[in-house]
């Protein structure tokens, strides 16, 4: 006989609207100099809204048909391009520069890409890589300006002309000033700050050699944010979370080829193979109040003298970026849970395998029965009125009677939010039972078993309410009984409790 009754489901139903709040809120930072480009532990923001940098490369001084390639480039759906500089191309001689001559002009670089609809990362070294000789550096600069790289005064010489021309032509096209340039590079591949990174042992030459380059590049009138690429992660330099010699830049980046940036694998040992590389770990140790940002990623490897015939293209194919930039994405999008169970063995062995968020509250148990969340404001709805993230944690409880076999099903309603651009994690006593990307799928109702529900005692309920507009985002959440039938089913003798392990503490993982 099917039951009418449901007045145990309705008042579950009440106390789950009832959730106590907890937000981490991370800084948002700006350069000092303007807000129109700003950035957190998410994201750039450009005027406001969150931009995730999706960007080509182009090498214009290997010169081409640029307009057709910055096409190309926005067809293939990036939203960024960079652009590296030589200082070679540039000043074939000493105390001279030439950005007029031919493919010499990069005025019409910006034009094009503004046009086509690309932001721009511009990357004028004095040193880029890039493959070229000399990293780009002139040849007469090697004889006789001293040590390079460094403080040395003849070498300061030898390159603020230069730099100091190329930045008065990027300053006309930057955000701020109505074009398209949003980050501007100071050095590349450079990550010797410290004589040691664990200690924090400044090298001063290394210091005084960027802190002049930043200095040279806001008197030439850059005001957008000045960033780094670090050539791997056992430098830890530049980063203004992790140090404050003052040469520190506003943005942290990280340079990795995981497939070994050359078709000569003995020159990279220990890569190679299609091995993953946990980046959160370095980017939550160096930079953690800034984007995860890799400036240069493996989009190909260069054939070395002696190297195998033809290069190696399958090195970087479409299976290396599917596995890899993947990869990418998920650990800035959701893989912020840190090392937790790393060393130790799972710390959830019993759901954890079965839940994907990988979030800050998972890390620390805010989702499982028993955690005291007694000391947490209590929210109203659950709701965020700007972009952001926050767990909402309630307990309710349920009494079955003898005889009633009953099926349940958590409802998410996000139709009173202000955008469809977010999503929701549902947990039951720390399983995860409901993933809803509004955007994306139409998936409301989310049953879950008795075992996994105590049917009679406390059940802890979490919603992790992630929003992605500055708009932010809203959604209910109602405990519903879909069927209950007269049965033999006794759902108080149930034993199910090891399904449901409680809390322990876990503050070693904050």
């Amino acid at each position: 006989m099917r039951l009418g009754s449901v007045a145990f489901a309705a008042a579950a139903a009440c106390a789950a609207r009832v959730f106590a709040q907890n937000t981490t809120q991370w800084p948002l930072h700006d350069n000092g100099l303007n807000q129109i480009l700003e950035w957190d532990h998410y994201s750039l923001k450009v005027n406001g809204e969150r931009l995730f940098i999706w960007s080509g490369e182009l090498t214009f001084f290997r010169p081409g048909v640029w307009r057709d390639l910055l096409e190309k480039v926005k067809a293939a759906g990036f939203n960024t391009v960079a652009f590296y500089a030589s200082w070679a191309y540039h000043a074939a001689t000493p105390n001279t520069t030439d950005f007029t001559s031919g493919a010499h002009d990069i005025e019409p670089l910006f034009t094009m890409a503004k046009e086509v609809g690309l932001y721009v990362i511009f990357r004028p070294g004095p040193y880029i890589n890039a493959e070229t000789n000399a990293g780009g550096f002139p040849g007469w600069v090697t004889i006789g300006y001293g040590p390079l790289r460094n403080d040395d005064p003849r070498y300061t010489a030898a390159w603020t002309p230069y730099m100091t021309a190329i930045g008065n032509i990027v300053s006309k096209h930057t955000i701020t000033r109505g074009g398209n340039v949003i980050l501007y590079q100071i050095e590349n591949e450079i990550g010797n700050e410290f004589l040691n990174p664990t200690a924090k042992t400044p090298n001063w030459p290394a210091i005084n050699y960027m802190k002049m380059l930043e200095d040279n590049a806001r008197a030439s009138g850059i005001d957008i944010p000045l960033f780094t690429n670090a050539p791997n992660a056992n430098g830890r330099s530049w980063s203004k979370d992790y140090s404050n010699f003052g040469a520190e830049a506003d943005l942290y980046g990280l340079d990795s080829y995981p497939n070994c940036w050359s078709c000569d694998l003995t020159e990279c040992p220990g890569l190679g193979g299609f091995k993953v590389i946990d980046y959160a770990s370095h980017f939550a140790l160096v930079s953690p109040t800034q984007p995860s940002f890799l400036p240069e990623f493996q989009g190909g490897s260069y054939n070395p003298w002696g190297g195998p015939q033809g290069g190696c293209r399958n090195a970087s194919d479409a299976d290396f970026v599917s596995l890899f930039y993947r990869d990418n994405i998920a650990q800035r999008s959701w893989r912020i849970a840190g090392t937790a169970g790393t060393s130790e063995g799972n710390i959830d062995p019993v759901r954890g395998t079965l839940s994907e968020g990988g979030t800050h509250a998972e890390r620390l148990g805010w989702h499982l029965p028993g955690f005291d969340s007694s000391k947490w404001p209590v929210a109203s709805e659950l709701s965020l009125d700007k972009d952001g993230m926050a767990f909402f944690r309630a307990d309710i409880d349920l009494s079955v009677p003898k005889g009633v076999d009953a099926y349940f099903a958590f409802d998410l309603d996000p139709s009173t939010s202000p955008s469809a651009n977010f999503r929701a994690l549902l947990f039951v006593n720390g399983y995860q039972f409901a993933k809803q990307i509004q955007r994306v799928g139409n998936q409301i109702e989310f049953p879950v078993p008795p075992g996994i529900l105590d049917y009679n005692g406390k059940n802890a309920i979490g919603l992790n309410l992630w929003a992605q507009e500055t708009s932010g985002a809203r959604v209910s959440v109602t405990l519903k009984m879909l069927d209950a039938y007269d049965s033999s089913f006794d759902s108080r003798i149930l034993e199910a409790k090891a399904l449901r392990p409680a809390y322990t503490d876990r503050s070693k993982y904050y």
